[in-house]
């Protein structure tokens, strides 16, 4: 009740802030200019609306863009002229006179540009570009239900692959841009809104943008070679994603509205065993373990039932219960809703954007859920004929109850999934005459494994975070001359975060019965972040054909991270809900952390191009980092372009609309590895002295080696590209090859330990990506039934180049196996490695033919898996480990299909990943062995030398693998993570103008969305993305139970006016 008491405080809280917005555009629109209200709709030679097209009124500086439906609306006079622009189409000139809606429709134009992009320090027309860049335009967006910005991008660019690990409310993707290009370093491309560079790292199951409202979101542009991301210099290595959020437009004040509701289900269930094949696999698998000891299968019942706890089992089948259902019992039907609320409009001197949102989504998994509150107004003010100021502020609240279901099934804060997946489903949930109220998974002589309750871990355990988010920018633009601009910018992002995490007495220690020790921690991180530019800008256009470009900035970057955490553990009430070491008997921890960084730069670029036919781009950044010794490092780019169609000899080729040849080098760097890397830090240490240690001493000491020479990871890449526009422009093709090598990596180095230590930190490691990408956008149907398509493919291929002068191959380890990745020279980062299973056992006649494990207890049995004598050395030993796997795809793809008639459109988007094994460890290291659950395939197993079973299951057992003494990672658990997923489905209807101009409304469209519609893959988890790379890069495609994926339907109103 209290929960629910405070969730409608905050909600109208926001309302109130909304209706602050409406005071607060009452006034500016009083300023409007006179005159009367023309609206309409502007399309194409398809009749498919136009998003951003510009509407001008001549001599006048009142101007609008369309919107995502090609609406627009206008203040003008009647003698007035209006002029429709939209890039790569003819404009047109309209006089007003009496009407008050003027659609148009225009017309292609072979030779004209595209759309304007967002580059570093600027813009540029698509048609000038000279380096790679995609672009996410708002038509592509509008029709999802997006969470998180990174979800803007999943499958809508090539080479840019978007991750999708958990579908944690309020949780982020992974994205990596033409592959993983280091191995110790922060995976995550460097982020830039509206200018201000917001570098974060990746934090999967918390997503990091989840702090962007993507309805303020304008456009996306995602640098991807060198030479487009050079000019970040520094801090580009993976990539440069720059996104621009919506602007004011002159015109008198318009409002859009749009209300999302919707519910969310599991996307799919994992297919486990019944309880009763549960219970009969058991009672087979204690009969094995029977006769492996060298006992008979007919020895009475009292003597085998008190060795092999049969009759448990045996009692289950032979009554009328059902089991527990434990997937059903940690799901629910979970509600979404958002409502958005944007004002735009404008005069001659003020043009504002305004915007409000609730979003509120309830998790899949039971007591889990996200809300954000967001705010954003976006001023800009004409101050004079030579003075611009811009004004863009953010605030933004978010809250998230979070329940950490990936690792393993006894983690105390943890392993809900892979509880629910491996429970004795023969459990109730409940029991009453336990403290908590609920069944434990403690072994109670039914020789079960012990683990928690997940049910209980998810009502019982307590994980609450709180994030306020500022982002405030300020430019004042001052035209000293024409072409000559001077800017100065202000920028401060503040972000104040708070957990509190709450382990109940009746949760957390698996092997022990409540009550346990309880534990209560707070965290609290305050951060700042605070930058400056001075940019002066200079654009001139020579006669003869001759235009230029130049840019010039300098710019500051500073940012301080504050953080404390109190803990304590075994307080004598779990009703605590703050940290009272007072009360803690046991164990008191209370810490504090400060960090401090800065960054100062100078950057040039230079374009240049002769009558658009010829273009070359040089750009050149220094950069100096508090986070080395040597702390300065110059990162310079160049690209070229020949627009081969503006050749005479391609004039009568008017198939071709346009041909554009790039070519491009440039060089960036990584310098995300945290601070204080290169310094010899101190610190604490406690001493007992005395004969007896009857005398605490506390001291301090070294902690870590340092390296003066450390520096950033240093990224070269090549890039050739190909831009190809046939049929009028109604195909565009885009075609890329890059190679792209990072050298200088920071890895671990191995040093005496008569230094102190045992490693430190080096740049040593060498990495190359190379590959292909192809954009294809076409107009397949152009009549009153309109078909377009969008498809990119993108192939990458990894190789390591060194590690360093031992050339010792590098271990990665995320389960509960030892050295389950490999990373060496010549093959790709962390490659599965283990054990390779080619088959079982059918017989003994087979076991005494084949190698295998013939020593201590390490026995081969028929039914149990064959593993291949790697070193053909006779034997089966550790020696015989080898790459098993890779956990990255050969190539991924995304293919979106519009269908449009009347007012009516059909959109669906298909993403996809061929390639890329996932490490299976959701069912624990337990496979096959009946004291946990497991997965319904165990039914194909090998029972007998007459019922072999599919020849790749082996037997059950209780023992690990029943060979005792050699547990390994092996190759049945390494599956393919291939899919295709019918990622969204997309109905619209838009209501006629001639209806809804009777309640005043110049727009009303409904729409329903299916998200993650349906899923082909052969992987038997929930998710084949659901990889958590717990441990580091090294390890990299391992699934420990991460949250699942929802399927989403939502319900869309969306209306301006």
């Amino acid at each position: 009740m209290n929960r629910r008491l405070l969730k409608t405080s905050r909600k109208a809280a926001v309302w109130a802030l909304l209706l602050a917005i409406g005071l607060f555009v009452t006034p500016i629109t009083v300023a409007q200019p006179r005159g009367k209200t023309i609206s309409g709709t502007v399309v194409d030679d398809a009749k498919k609306p136009l998003v951003g097209a510009t509407v001008v009124v001549e001599g006048k500086n009142a101007n609008a863009i369309t919107d995502i439906h090609g609406h627009y609306q206008i203040t003008a006079s009647r003698g007035d002229m209006l002029v429709f622009n939209f890039l790569g189409m003819h404009p047109q000139k309209i006089a007003v006179g009496s009407q008050t809606v003027i659609d148009v429709q225009m017309l292609t134009d072979a030779v004209g540009v595209d759309e304007v992009v967002v580059v570093g320090y600027g813009v540029q027309n698509r048609r000038d570009v000279t380096t790679s860049i995609s672009s996410v335009t708002p038509d592509k967006l509008q029709d999802m239900p997006l969470f998180d910005i990174n979800q803007a991008m999943s499958g809508q660019a090539a080479g840019v692959n978007v991750i999708s690990a958990s579908g944690s409310p309020g949780g982020g993707a992974d994205i990596q841009i033409r592959g993983l290009s280091t191995l110790s370093a922060d995976t995550s491309p460097l982020y830039v809104v509206d200018g201000v560079v917001l570098q974060l790292g990746s934090d999967l199951e918390s997503g990091p943008f989840s702090f962007i409202n993507p309805a303020d979101v304008a456009s996306i542009e995602i640098l991807k070679d060198a030479a487009a991301a050079a000019i970040y210099g520094s801090r580009a290595s993976n990539g440069v994603v720059l996104i621009t959020t919506k602007s004011g437009e002159t015109g008198q004040a318009r409002v859009r509205i749009s209300i999302k509701a919707g519910v969310q289900e599991v996307f799919n269930k994992v297919d486990v065993l019944s309880a009763r094949e549960f219970a009969t696999l058991a009672i087979e698998a204690r009969n094995n373990l029977w006769t492996d000891t060298g006992h008979s299968i007919t020895d009475p019942d009292p003597v085998r039932n008190s060795n092999t706890k049969i009759g448990y089992f045996q009692d289950f089948l032979d009554s009328n219960k059902k089991g527990t259902d434990w997937q059903n019992a940690i799901y629910q039907l979970a509600p979404y809703q958002e409502y958005q609320v944007n004002v735009n409009g404008g005069s001659e001197t003020i043009k504002y954007m305004v915007s409000g949102g609730i979003m509120d989504q309830e998790g899949i998994v039971k007591n889990t859920d996200f809300q954000r509150y967001s705010f954003r107004t976006n001023v800009d003010f004409k101050l004079g004929r030579r003075f611009d100021l811009s004004v863009k502020l953010s605030p933004i609240y978010t809250t998230q109850n979070y329940r950490r279901t990936h690792g393993r099934y006894h983690d105390a804060s943890g392993g809900i999934i892979q509880a629910a997946l491996m429970m004795n489903p023969l459990m109730d949930i409940y029991d009453p005459t336990t403290l908590s109220g609920y069944t434990t998974g403690i072994s109670q002589g039914n020789a079960m494994t012990s683990m928690e309750n997940p049910v209980a871990k998810v009502n019982l355990l307590k994980d609450k975070r709180e994030v306020f988010r500022f982002l405030g920018d300020v430019a004042l633009n001052y035209n000293i001359l024409p072409g000559l601009n001077l800017k100065l910018s202000g920028s401060a992002n503040i972000n104040s975060y708070h957990a509190d995490n709450i382990t109940p007495s009746t949760v957390g220690a698996y092997n022990e019965l409540p009550p346990k020790q309880n534990a209560i921690q707070s965290t609290a991180r305050r951060t700042i972040n605070l930058q400056s530019a001075i940019q002066l800008s200079y654009n001139r256009k020579f006669t003869g054909g001759h235009n230029l470009a130049v840019v010039g900035v300098f710019e500051t970057q500073f940012e301080k991270m504050h953080e404390v955490l109190a803990r304590a553990e075994d307080t004598w009430t779990d009703d605590l809900l703050i940290v009272d070491s007072s009360l803690a008997e046991d164990y008191r921890l209370g810490q504090s952390g400060l960090v401090e960084w800065g960054l100062m730069s100078g950057v040039a670029r230079v374009n240049y191009d002769f009558r658009g036919k010829y273009y070359l781009m040089a750009s050149l950044r220094a950069d100096g980092s508090s986070r080395f010794a040597k702390k300065w490092g110059i990162f310079p780019a160049t690209s070229v372009a020949w627009r081969v169609s503006q050749e005479p000899f391609m004039r009568n080729i008017r198939w071709i609309s346009d041909l554009k040849l790039r070519a491009s080098y440039g060089i960036t760097g990584n310098n995300a590895i945290g601070n204080y890397q290169h310094l010899r830090l101190m610190t604490g240490q406690s001493y007992t002295l005395g004969a007896a240690g009857e005398m605490p001493v506390n001291g301090i000491r070294l902690n870590t080696a340092g390296n003066e020479d450390l520096t950033w990871e240093q990224t070269n890449q090549v890039d050739a590209g190909i831009d190809l526009s046939l049929f009028r422009r109604r195909l565009n093709i885009t075609v890329d090859y890059y190679n792209k090598k990072t050298k200088d990596l920071l890895l671990s180095l191995q040093v005496p330990y008569t230094s102190g230590f045992g490693s430190r930190m080096s740049n040593m490691g060498k990495v190359r990506n190379r590959g292909w990408e192809l954009s294809f956008q076409s107009q397949n149907l152009n009549g009153r039934f309109k078909w377009d398509s969008n498809f990119n493919i993108s192939f990458n291929k990894q190789t390591v180049l060194a590690l360093g002068p031992s050339k010792d191959p590098l271990y990665g380890n995320a389960s509960y196996f030892a050295n389950t990745n490999i990373t060496q020279v010549g093959q790709p980062v962390g490659l599965f490695y283990g054990m390779k299973a080619i088959g079982v056992y059918k017989n003994q006649e087979e076991v005494d033919r084949f190698p295998g494990i013939k020593t201590g207890n390490a026995i081969s049995r028929p039914g149990e898996l064959i593993y291949e004598d790697v070193n053909k050395d006779g034997r089966i030993t550790i020696d015989d480990r080898t790459v098993i796997g890779n956990p990255h795809p050969d190539f991924t793809f995304g293919f979106t299909n519009t269908f449009t008639y009347r007012n009516f459109s059909l959109k669906v988007f298909l993403r996809g990943s061929v390639g890329g094994d996932v490490m299976n460890m959701a069912w624990g290291s337990t496979p096959y062995r009946m004291i946990a659950n497991g997965p319904r395939l165990w039914l194909n197993r090998w029972q007998s030398p007459e019922n072999p079973g599919d020849g790749k299951t082996p037997r059950v057992k209780l023992t690990n693998r029943g060979i005792i003494d050699f547990e390994q990672l092996d190759s049945t658990f390494i599956e393919d993570g291939s899919f295709l997923n019918i990622q969204n489905i997309s109905l619209s209807y838009r209501v006629p103008n001639s209806l809804i101009k009777k309640i005043r409304l110049n727009n009303l469209v409904f729409t329903f969305t299916v998200n993650n519609a349906y899923m082909w893959t052969k992987y038997t988890g929930y998710n084949p993305e659901g990889r958590m790379n717990i441990g580091s890069t090294l390890a990299p495609g391992v699934d420990w139970g991460t949250y699942p994926l929802a399927r989403t339907y939502m319900f869309t109103i969306a209306t301006n006016f």
